[in-house]
């Protein structure tokens, strides 16, 4: 990824989050394949999804650059509020909170009231701070003719909505052509996306945007609602089961962030163990030794186990009598000697003679 250690993120050295917000169709998935420049979310609209996803890449100074692809708003067969809750949770899932959101618009449908509800739900839920971090992203970029600019397209037909929109967002926008094939413009349209976060670092002074931001705005919210509730049972009531709400998300979040670092100290031991174990078994490979993955299993010996002071069971000897190999004569093969027996007692009969065959 050219340019990713020249100073383009101004000084910021930590990983990067960025979250995918619009209606079904937009083009969020693939806008993601586009900046993590490979094929990372299912680019198909996809009804009914009500769960983020996370892919992430890494760049060419080292850090981790992770994008959030969120449920499509307005999805007719899926619950609203569980979409909010879900984009809300995107938050969660981002430990060091989200650096840019990319508010993705389709320039194939025309900006509609479904498009302005999306505004209006993210500053329901995040209030207007969440506009400082918003970057208003236009897929469908094959619409543009080749010698027209973004704004030589909006310029012909740009809703009052959305002149509104971009004004609040410090004329933060970009367009994509998700469909570009030659590797030029897709390391242009990532450029520039990059250079916008940037712009959005040095606005909010290297600050994201935080769960905790948004605790702290709905708390206003509640205290600024609370004499509208106050009487009344039902509002009250569901004002308990918001707080209840609230409190279970922020333990199940700390509960999350602790089994995420258990596991990365797990699998941190595990790396080393390895590596101590391939190390010795070098060392001893050098030594001419065997180390235990190229050395001989031990055998067992056969019989009952022995145990100390504990005396041995004799072997039991059997009631049948044990027939010995004759062994021939070798001056006369032709005759055997009489067959030697072994009574129960083991004692040996001496022989009486021989047999002729």
């Amino acid at each position: 990824m050219a340019g990713a250690s020249n100073g383009r993120f101004y000084g910021f050295s930590g990983d990067l989050t960025v979250v995918l917000v619009g209606s079904t169709g937009s083009g969020k998935s693939a806008t993601g394949n586009s900046i993590l420049d490979r094929k990372a979310f299912k680019s198909v609209a996809t009804f009914g999804r009500v769960t983020s996803m996370q892919q992430a890449t890494v760049l060419e100074d080292g850090r981790v650059l992770k994008v959030i692809d969120t449920p499509g708003l307005f999805d007719t067969t899926s619950n609203r509020e569980d979409v909010e809750k879900e984009i809300v949770r995107s938050i969660q899932m981002s430990k060091d909170g989200l650096h840019a959101l990319l508010l993705v618009v389709s320039l194939k449908v025309r900006f509609s009231e479904q498009q302005v509800a999306t505004i209006e739900t993210l500053k329901h839920l995040f209030g207007d701070r969440i506009l400082d971090y918003t970057i208003v992203t236009f897929t469908g970029g094959d619409q543009v003719e080749e010698d027209q600019t973004l704004d030589d397209y909006l310029a012909r037909s740009c809703p009052p909505a959305l002149q509104d929109l971009l004004e609040k967002c410090e004329n933060r926008k970009i367009v994509f052509n998700n469909k570009a094939k030659d590797k030029e413009t897709k390391a242009r349209q990532r450029e520039q996306v990059f250079a916008l976060i940037a712009n959005i670092l040095v606005r909010n002074g290297g600050k994201p945007y935080t769960y905790d931001m948004y605790e702290q705005f709905q708390k206003v919210i509640a205290e600024r609602e609370y004499p509208q509730r106050k009487g009344n049972k039902a509002l009250e009531e569901e004002e308990l089961e918001r707080r209840v709400a609230a409190t279970v998300n922020e333990k199940l979040t700390e509960c999350d962030a602790m089994i995420s670092k258990y596991k990365e100290e797990v699998e941190r031991l595990q790396k080393e163990l390895y590596k101590r174990n391939k190390e010795q078994q070098s060392c001893k490979h050098e030594q001419g030794q065997q180390c235990y993955t190229c050395k001989p299993a031990k055998e067992e010996p056969c019989g009952p186990p022995v145990i100390p002071g504990v005396p041995q069971q004799q072997p039991v000897i059997p009631c049948v009598q044990q027939q010995q190999k004759p062994e021939l004569n070798p001056v006369a093969p032709w005759v055997q000697p009489q067959q030697q027996w072994i009574d129960r007692r083991g004692v040996m009969p001496k022989p009486t003679g021989c047999v002729v065959m």
